[in-house]
C-alpha cells in the first residue's frame, strides 16, 4: 500500500495517480486499501500502422472528393460539360440538390437545394449572408452542375414580394416545407437565368 504522501490528488471519475511511478499507475481506493493497476505500454507498431490507415483513406477521400463541395464543406470549380441553359428545368424537379459556384476568379463552390420557376433557377440562403452570397453581390455569373452538366448563368437577388411568394409557394410544394425566414428583405433568394 503507498503512503498518503505519495498520492498526488484524488480526481473526480475516484482514481488516485501515484508520483514517482513510471510507468504511471492508475490506483483507486477501495473498503481502505488502494488497488493500483499498471499502465499497459502503448505499442508503438500499432499507434503508427493506425496513422497510416488515416492517412491513407484521407488521401483516398481527397482523390474521390477532389474539388467538389462536400456536404457542408465548399469546393473549388466545378467539372462538367458546359451545355445550354434549358427553356424549363424539368431536370430540377427530380434534383433535391445541385452545385452552385461562385467567384470566376477563384471559384468557390456549394451543395444547395434549387427550385426551378418557369426558365428560371432559384437558389435561397434565408438570412444568412454566406460566402456565396457575398459572392453573387460582387460578381453575379455562376454556374450550376445538374447531374454532371454545367449551367452558365447570372443570378439576381429577388426583391418583388410577389415573385418571392411564388418562390416560397414552389419551395414548399418541392421540400415539404416553407422557407424559415419568408420577408422579402431580409431572405437571400437568388434567380438564376441564362446569360
Amino acid at each position: 500500500m503507498q503512503s498518503e504522501d505519495q498520492r498526488e490528488r484524488f480526481e473526480s471519475d475516484g482514481f488516485l495517480r501515484l508520483e514517482g511511478i513510471r510507468p504511471p499507475e492508475i490506483c483507486q481506493p477501495t473498503r481502505g486499501d488502494v488497488i493500483c493497476l499498471r499502465r499497459e505500454a502503448e505499442n508503438p507498431g500499432i499507434a503508427r500502422g493506425a496513422l497510416i490507415l488515416v492517412s491513407l483513406f484521407s488521401s483516398i477521400f481527397l482523390l474521390l472528393v477532389g474539388c467538389r463541395p462536400f456536404v457542408m464543406i465548399p469546393g473549388g470549380e466545378l467539372d462538367g460539360t458546359v451545355v445550354s441553359t434549358p427553356n424549363q428545368w424539368a431536370v430540377i424537379d427530380e434534383t433535391k440538390t445541385v452545385q452552385l459556384e461562385t467567384r470566376p476568379s477563384e471559384p468557390y463552390s456549394v451543395n444547395i437545394w434549387a427550385v426551378a420557376m418557369g426558365p428560371s433557377l432559384y437558389v435561397h440562403a434565408g438570412a444568412n449572408r454566406s460566402a456565396w452570397v457575398v459572392h453573387i453581390e460582387a460578381d453575379p455569373e455562376v454556374r450550376v452542375r445538374v447531374k454532371g452538366n454545367l449551367y452558365e448563368l447570372r443570378a439576381t437577388r429577388v426583391e418583388a414580394p410577389e415573385e418571392f411568394a411564388e418562390f416560397c409557394d414552389a419551395y414548399g410544394e418541392k421540400f415539404g416545407l416553407r422557407p424559415k425566414n419568408e420577408n422579402v428583405t431580409e431572405a437571400y433568394v437568388f434567380r438564376l437565368d441564362a446569360r
